[in-house]
């Protein structure tokens, strides 16, 4: 039988990745942006020199095994890169909640990627908000036509991150993203997961079901995925959570995902209202 266990290297921190999208190349104000980001983070921010354009954080500190640097996140430019004919049809599968973002996505002729590159070791309750700080700041300056969440698979509406953000500094609901598919040869099974936990280091959500509404399903999933970033990975194999009905408790493992790109899930058995995993 193939071995579905993560491996420990899935437990990896590695970037936030967003690409900002616009019609044209944005003029950068960076004094302002370091002030902006500094504003929304509540500490203190300064630019890096050089190129290219990073906004750090000195009072957060990442550590590594020789030592810490300031918590940055850059603000580059992606560089010639080939892209699939199809990604922009492909992105659109798992972006809910904006139906014109395919039409506003071909208007883009230029981008910038936000990255908070070497942020891994910091944990997530201090790394997100400060990278929330920047892209806000970014996003609100710069009015880009969209934005493509990279690790969340998905366009998001500038102003939705906007009000998101403005509601959340972690901006979570923008962060992480749940995707749903039906499963070819198995009737009436469909499958839901998170996807936008693995940068941090935590294992994303999922499940798979047949008689719920995929809505609740959404909202559960997100619920964990969110518990799980304020808690850390602490629902171990075999702990159970609350299900559909009082008397319902659903039992969870560490799996590797049904769904790409290959990381780490949580993987909730919600029988009888699903086949589960053995």
């Amino acid at each position: 039988m193939p071995d579905d266990r993560p491996r420990p290297e899935l437990r990896r921190p590695s970037p936030v990745l967003v690409e900002l999208l616009y019609e044209h190349a944005p003029v950068l104000d960076r004094a302002a942006l370091a002030a902006g980001a500094a504003a929304r983070a509540s500490t203190p921010a300064e630019l890096v020199a050089g190129s290219p354009l990073g906004i750090a954080f000195p009072e957060w500190p990442v550590p590594f095994a020789e030592g810490s640097a300031p918590m940055v996140v850059w603000l580059m430019e992606p560089g010639e890169r080939s892209r699939p004919d199809d990604w922009i049809e492909e992105t659109m599968r798992q972006t809910w909640g904006w139906d014109a973002a395919a039409e506003v996505v071909r208007r883009s002729r230029s981008s910038i990627l936000v990255a908070d590159l070497m942020a891994g070791p910091l944990h997530q309750r201090a790394r997100l908000p400060l990278y929330q700080a920047v892209l806000a700041t970014l996003v609100e300056s710069s009015r880009p036509l969209a934005m493509h969440w990279i690790t969340g698979e998905r366009f998001v509406e500038p102003d939705a991150y906007l009000r998101d953000v403005a509601a959340d500094p972690l901006a979570f609901e923008s962060t992480v993203n749940v995707r749903y598919v039906t499963l070819s040869g198995r009737p009436g099974v469909q499958l839901m997961d998170t996807v936008g936990m693995a940068p941090f280091g935590l294992p994303d959500v999922q499940a798979q079901f047949t008689t719920l509404e995929p809505a609740w399903v959404a909202g559960k999933l997100l619920s964990v995925a969110a518990y799980l970033f304020e808690h850390g990975d602490v629902i171990e194999d075999g702990h159970t959570i609350p299900g559909l009905e009082e008397d319902e408790s659903w039992r969870c493992t560490h799996q590797l995902a049904l769904m790409g790109p290959e990381r780490e899930v949580l993987d909730i058995d919600v029988r009888p209202h699903g086949p589960g995993r053995d």
